[in-house]
């Protein structure tokens, strides 16, 4: 291995540079060429026992184990290619360098309560950076870890062998081991900064890696607020300040990212490990779905403060959030978040929800029998109990005590009873609609026996916890509709009425497109009015009327304001007439808006103040008798003309007698004032 001279380190400082700065996969790319080039790197095959997960991997969440579970299934349904995995690890220090390390990778797996591979801390050799995922599926199969897929288990664990019939070439690369490119720990050592790059240029370039999530978005803006506020020096950070860099990667879930700052910088409690997102995230990678997304307006909402209140229960959000992630899907919505913040039904409870969950808090990890492990998923387990019941969420709360043994894995079969499955219920797997009947629930596995043929099988009881059977009930049998053809679209008044506005539109626009004027007419708004740039002789203006908007109705019924009639056409029984309606809208905000020079003109029923009008073609004098069928094979509409010479600047104003006021006005009559009284002549 080469030594990192100065010249090397100004090099490899330039990319992380160039990487920071926005062109993210092609820097560290081109970083991962120059190491390999420098012998600061290099391409080893590697046994996946030999590869932990690095402790800064995911930005520091390490790996989901929901995402490990169902990555093998969909490479089991899709096939494993070498060419499609692209693995970088960094090497890990046999002395105590490497410490946090181990016990990073051991804690994640007794953390997992059953989903990962054993770790022995002794084996791990290197740290996976890119390529977690895949790796920790591969150690999942060497140590025979319970899964729910029958296609790659034998008795509700992993195999080996059955992966070999049904993928050779991934049981090969699981076997011989994985190609990897290892670079030198004293990248990561000198350079802190290129773990998080070289994972986030991993997550953009699609690889096979899970994307960012929500979550690892939180842990990013921790970071980021921690990293900033230290560079810095200051005591105040903004979004802007951090976001163009957790940005970088395009996450899928980047549009969340306004409202997951928010909630961090109010409500994470810091970037310590026992903050209060520090061990919200912990419990939610073991026992949830990290990998959910509960998007933008579930964390605008989730980080609202609350009104006259100086407690804005830090606690009972996270409870929130820890519920959000492990119970079912959508278990909460967005009306959930905003009455838990807001409604005074709802905080008085969580006040009480908190003082006992403090209570609980100080008396499981009082007692020295249980693990930090236990005590800690046993208190997360009763936080996300009394939110369900506070919100009276059933489906959650109808549930069974659960029991664990001294690393956090169950013991019991509490976690599927409590989402409803029980002996003789049907169910049906959402992948394949495979449909069975429970026989049997055991702590890991459940007895099914298919409806198929009847035999008995077994799968683990994660596929319930993870809703990926669900309770089933046998679909009716389908019911006839007799004499459909009565309720065809040729028969549909709906559609009928769809497609005479659309031809009526068409008929609009080729009128439209033959109009040679529009840059001699000036238009203005408010108030609206239109003039002209050039003279016209009597009829050479003809100005199309266009529409976004037609109008069919009864014919018993008037027009609405200012609406020209076209023709009429036949309903469902009584005959509809046809309307174009004026319409205009102005640009505005990036709105390119809709404006036909015709409903922007100065209209009077006063013909002596005009100088055009509606005009009909010859074909169509009167509109009211033309029909107007599906097929009709010409459309004939109005149009503006004008009836006295233009001259330029003159302002287009239209005749329109229809808009005449039809109530008797009253005149007015002129006010003379009321003679003084002559005054009496005196007597002398």
């Amino acid at each position: 291995m080469a030594a990192l001279t100065p010249e090397l380190r100004s090099t490899v400082a330039g990319y992380l540079k160039r990487a920071q700065e926005g062109t993210l996969v092609q820097s560290v790319n081109a970083l991962h060429d120059f190491l390999l080039g420098q012998k600061l790197a290099w391409n080893l095959k590697l046994s996946p026992e030999l590869v932990g997960v690095h402790p800064e991997n995911r930005d520091g969440l390490g790996i989901s184990a929901s995402h490990v579970q169902e990555l093998i299934t969909n490479i089991a349904s899709i096939g494993f290619s070498t060419a499609e995995s692209r693995a970088v690890c960094l090497e890990v220090p046999a002395d105590s360098r490497g410490d946090l390390c181990r016990e990073f990778n051991r804690r994640l797996s007794a953390e997992a309560n059953g989903k990962l591979a054993p770790v022995n801390p002794t084996m791990l050799k290197y740290a996976s950076i890119v390529g977690s995922h895949a790796n920790q599926a591969a150690r999942c199969f060497v140590h025979g870890v319970c899964h729910e897929d029958p296609k790659v288990t034998i008795e509700g664990r992993l195999s080996m062998e059955k992966l070999a019939m049904v993928d050779p070439v991934w049981h090969s690369s699981i076997r011989e081991g994985l190609t990897w490119m290892v670079v030198s720990y004293e990248i990561a050592e000198v350079f802190p900064e290129y773990v998080a790059l070289a994972q986030s240029a991993g997550n953009a370039a699609g690889q096979i890696a899970s994307g960012e999530g929500e979550l690892q978005l939180a842990r990013k803006v921790n970071q980021a607020i921690e990293g900033f506020l230290t560079r810095t020096g200051k005591d105040t950070v903004s979004y802007t300040d951090i976001a163009p860099g957790i940005l970088r990667s395009k996450p899928p879930s980047g549009s969340s990212l306004p409202g997951i700052f928010t909630f961090v910088l109010r409500y994470g409690g810091g970037a310590g490990s026992d903050s209060f997102l520090a061990k919200t995230e912990k419990h939610i990678r073991a026992h949830g779905i990290a990998s959910r997304s509960q998007g933008p307006e579930f964390w605008s909402a989730l980080s609202t403060e609350i009104k006259g209140s100086s407690n804005q229960r830090v606690l009972w959000r996270h409870m929130l959030l820890k519920l959000a992630f492990c119970g079912p899907g959508k278990i909460l919505n967005l009306g959930d978040i905003k009455r838990a913040l807001a409604g005074k039904d709802i905080l008085p409870k969580a006040e009480q929800a908190e003082k006992l969950a403090l209570r609980m808090h100080q008396l499981l990890h009082a007692d020295a029998r249980l693990t930090g492990e236990v005590a800690a998923a046993t208190l997360s387990e009763v936080e996300m109990e009394m939110t369900a019941v506070i919100f009276q969420k059933k489906k959650f709360t109808t549930r069974a005590l659960r029991k664990y043994d001294d690393s956090g894995a169950p013991v019991n079969n509490a976690r599927v009873l409590e989402l409803g499955f029980e002996k003789g219920v049907q169910v049906i797997r959402k992948a394949d609609e495979v449909v069975a009947v429970v026989e049997e629930i055991q702590p890991d596995k459940v007895t099914l026996k298919l409806a198929s043929d009847g035999s008995l099988v077994t799968c683990s009881a994660n596929a319930f916890i993870q809703g990926k059977w669900k309770k089933h009930t046998d679909k009716s049998q389908p019911i006839q509709v007799g004499e459909w053809w009565e309720s065809s679209p040729c028969a549909s008044p709906d559609f009928l009425i769809s497609t005479v506005k659309g031809r009526v539109m068409l008929s609009m626009l080729q009128q439209y497109e033959a109009f040679k004027h529009e840059k001699a007419l000036q238009i203005f708004s408010k108030p609206r009015e239109v003039k002209s740039l050039k003279a016209f002789a009597v009829g050479a203006l003809q100005v199309p009327i266009c529409t976004n908007r037609v109008d069919i109705r009864p014919s018993s019924q008037a027009g609405s304001q200012g609406a020209i009639l076209i023709g009429s056409m036949k309903g469902a029984g009584a005959d509809m007439s046809v309307y174009i309606v004026p319409s205009v809208t102005f640009p505005k905000d990036g709105n390119i808006g809709f404006i036909s020079p015709a409903w922007c003109m100065k209209a009077s029923c006063d013909k002596e103040e005009c100088n055009l009008e509606v005009s009909a073609p010859a074909a169509a004098k009167n509109f009211s008798k033309q029909k107007l069928e599906k097929m009709n094979a010409s459309i004939h509409l109005p149009s503006i003309r004008n009836f006295r010479k233009i001259e330029v600047d003159d302002s287009l104003v239209i005749f329109r007698p229809d808009l005449a006021k039809a109530d008797d006005i009253e005149k007015l009559e002129p006010l003379t004032p009321t003679p003084a009284p002559k005054k009496k002549a005196r007597t002398s």
